[in-house]
């Protein structure tokens, strides 16, 4: 999968523009060979090649806690922010890609892109074997995403660096297997309605003559969000990069300022290339048509499972063989319904904290009353919410129910100006993650503060010093009986209630006649139809 050259690898950002620029160079006669790199998320994005201006911070941007889990590791690309190093796993030897990044570096991003990759995998498992074989040999995916003394890593699949629109030589033979293959890991994703939405010459990448699709920044589940037109869709990419391993003319090639008309003869011409060049069937061809017609007309769907199950596909497929695996997925075709379910909570969720686990779960509400004096009481974080984002600064108010839509990161939403006077200096002004409530349905995945011990029933013992936690047992005592109705539960005419003035004597429709007329009373729980108000620390009756 990783391919030694002479040559360097232009490590860039996606897109046509950066596609057009990663052009091979020769390395400095000085330089040992380096290794190239293509990885699950993309050839490294804002990376220079490994050469003597290698940012000198990757010498130390390896932490030794990776040590445990990879081996003969070397520096393959740098940026100003990150560093990419090949390694080989201690596990199975297999080699990854392992990009580290500082601390700056948003993790919730990576995370993100990890549990988008990972989801599409464990989602191949419920599509059946011929679609999660497709994703085990043709989609690299994400192998993990944390945490060191160093900084945030993200670790890979490596995969080849050879890019489609660069492919030279190979027989009639090799550039069917390989058309068939690009057919094949589509249809691995349309399978299950994601498509692609970037499929340029870059991110279709050989190693030899075995294909592989990278780059799944623009990738989104469901027709009504997938490109319908430009380069981007991803029929037209089955088209441009078919005619160009069939060895088209031009004018069978597919035209992003062509349409109506004139797009219809360069399908044509398409057609008539497949029929001479690869003697395609009259069936492949009626199924390539299928394509073709949906892009000039820029329909929402794109005929790429009829494409995929024709005779010129299916004979020119390679036979399986297990790549990319993950173990997240392993023997996941003998998973039931309930364990499908889980796992795909595990993905989503898994980078999640418990709510209760983080120290600010529960903050101070400081009120003011009159005659000068102050109340203050504790509040639980989003009660009655299943998730929130969260901040590591007391008092903060979290943004209740975030951290659910996993396009929209935590670390992207500012904190209310109204809250920004608690905010130490220097800070950035953001919530800094997700968390889930009790109630939330993968609570039991999520993971706890470090540090933090759950309160529910365990039977794990616990050999740890505990001496930090400072707070007290309470002293338990035999509830007071509680007293019979009687004049403390008729209305205050005054509105004082245990020497505090609501502002609101006797009985009216004091907060307007949808609410309907109550008071306020000095009694509490044993006054019949009693309700409790937070802003007055009393209670009151309808009346």
């Amino acid at each position: 999968m990783v391919r030694s050259s002479t040559l360097l690898a232009a490590l860039l950002i996606s897109g046509v523009e950066g596609a057009r620029r990663a052009q091979v160079q020769q390395q400095a006669s000085s330089l040992s060979k380096a290794q190239a790199v293509a990885m699950a998320s993309g050839l490294m994005k804002d990376m220079t090649v490994e050469t003597a201006e290698t940012n000198p911070i990757c010498d130390t941007m390896w932490s030794t806690e990776l040590d445990d889990i990879y081996h003969d590791k070397r520096v393959v690309g740098s940026g100003a922010t990150a560093c990419v190093y090949l390694a080989r796993q201690n596990s199975d030897n297999r080699m990854v890609a392992v990009k580290v990044g500082k601390e700056t570096e948003s993790l919730s991003q990576w995370q993100q892109e990890c549990t988008e990759m990972r989801l599409l995998r464990v989602g191949s498992c419920r599509a059946g074997r011929q679609v999660n074989e497709l994703n085990r040999q043709y989609i690299p995916t994400c192998l993990g995403v944390g945490t060191t003394d160093r900084g945030n890593y993200y670790i890979m699949h490596a995969a080849g660096t050879e890019g489609i629109e660069d492919i030279t030589g190979r027989s009639e033979q090799e550039r069917k297997s390989i058309f068939a293959q690009f057919i094949g890991a589509m249809f691995a994703m349309h399978a299950l309605d994601y498509t692609h939405n970037d499929l340029h010459g870059q991110n279709i990448v050989l190693d030899g003559n075995k294909l592989a699709i990278i780059d799944f920044g623009n990738m989104v589940n469901g027709p009504e969000l997938a490109a319908r037109s430009t380069y981007m869709r991803d029929g037209n990419a089955a088209w441009r990069w078919t005619a160009l391993l069939a060895d088209c003319p031009g004018d069978a090639w597919w035209s992003e300022t062509a349409g109506g008309f004139e797009a219809r003869q360069l399908a044509d011409n398409f057609k008539r290339c497949l029929r001479e060049r690869w003697h395609a069937d009259d069936a492949s061809i009626d199924a390539f048509e299928g394509v073709l017609n949906k892009n000039i007309n820029e329909l929402p769907t794109f005929g790429i499972r009829r494409l995929f199950q024709s005779r010129l596909v299916q004979e020119n497929l390679p036979r399986f063989e297990e790549i990319y695996p993950w173990e997240g997925s392993a023997g996941c075709l003998d998973w039931t319904p309930a364990e499908s379910v889980e796992a795909l909570r595990q993905v989503e969720f898994s980078s999640h904290y418990k709510c209760p686990s983080v120290p600010t779960f529960t903050k101070e509400h400081i009120s003011h009353r009159s005659h000068g004096r102050t109340a203050i009481r504790h509040e639980i974080q989003c009660e009655f919410q299943s998730s929130a984002c969260y901040s590591s600064v007391p008092n903060v108010q979290w943004a209740c129910g975030g951290g659910l839509v996993r396009t929209v990161h935590c670390d992207a939403i500012a904190i209310p100006d109204n809250q920004r006077q608690l905010l130490p200096g220097g800070h950035n002004n953001r919530y800094e993650g997700a968390c889930l409530q009790e109630t939330h349905q993968a609570y039991h995945v999520a993971q706890g503060w470090p540090g933090w011990v759950s309160t529910t029933t365990t039977t794990t013992t616990f050999h740890r010093n505990f001496a930090f936690i400072t707070t007290r047992a309470r002293r338990t005592t035999t509830p007071q009986p509680t007293p019979p109705a009687g004049p403390q539960c008729l209305c205050s005419e005054t509105g004082i209630v245990h020497g505090e003035d609501t502002g609101r004597p006797g009985c009216a429709a004091h907060i307007g006649a949808n609410f309907g007329s109550f008071c306020y009373i000095e009694g509490g729980e044993e006054c019949p139809g009693n309700r409790f108000s937070r802003s007055k620390n009393a209670h009151y009756i309808m009346c």
